[in-house]
């Protein structure tokens, strides 16, 4: 299936006059397109939202949301389609609340794993530290060391499409991933210093 669209380009100078059912006139603040729309290559995919052209029938984008963004959308449009009962706007503060709730449990679930983390970091035996904090990142959830390309892949991944390496963080700022980040440079250490101790 297919359906064409046009990406307005409006002038911002010009407002245009728009007549409701009941007669009213009125003056229409022209809004400009996502800025994303002007940056989308051929083949992306995502969820795009359409409406028509103030006073016209000619369909146009207006905003589209890409990777992450997408699938949060199209989740929150399946629910609603799938209640008989409940408007979006309470499905959206529904799943806001649970997004709420789940953020500070893993705020809380971090934190905890940085108490353990600054805790092994003061032990002097390398070895053992070594051996900690590897059992630390796999009950964290994750395997081996923290890599760049493998982050800049799930962040191209996330967002959904292609952008320039200089809008690329060089690193994760908070969270799970940042402390695994974190331990993974001390584990970087310690192999160069036992490394050195063999020669």
């Amino acid at each position: 299936v297919s359906f064409v669209a046009y990406l307005a380009s409006p002038n911002l100078e010009i407002w245009t006059h728009v007549q409701n059912e009941a007669g009213d006139v009125f003056l229409a603040k022209p809004e400009m397109p996502d800025s994303t729309l002007l940056h989308l290559k051929p083949g992306v995919r995502g969820l795009f939202y359409v409406r028509y052209y103030l006073g016209s029938n000619l369909p146009v984008l207006y905003k589209v949301r890409l990777g992450m963004d997408a699938e949060e959308d199209f989740a929150l449009l399946q629910a609603y389609r799938a209640s008989s009962n409940m408007t979006l706007e309470s499905i959206v503060r529904q799943v806001s609340a649970n997004m709420e709730a789940a953020a500070k449990e893993e705020a809380l679930t971090v934190r905890t794993f940085e108490d353990e983390y600054y805790k092994i970091l003061r032990i002097r035996e390398l070895e053992i530290r070594r051996s900690m904090l590897i059992d630390l990142t796999e009950r964290m959830g994750y395997s081996g060391l923290w890599d760049y390309f493998d982050f800049k892949q799930r962040y191209l991944k996330a967002r959904g499409m292609d952008i320039e390496d200089s809008e690329i963080p060089r690193g994760p700022s908070e969270g799970r991933e940042k402390l695994w980040h974190d331990i993974s440079g001390e584990l970087k250490k310690i192999e160069v210093v036992l490394k050195a101790r063999t020669q």
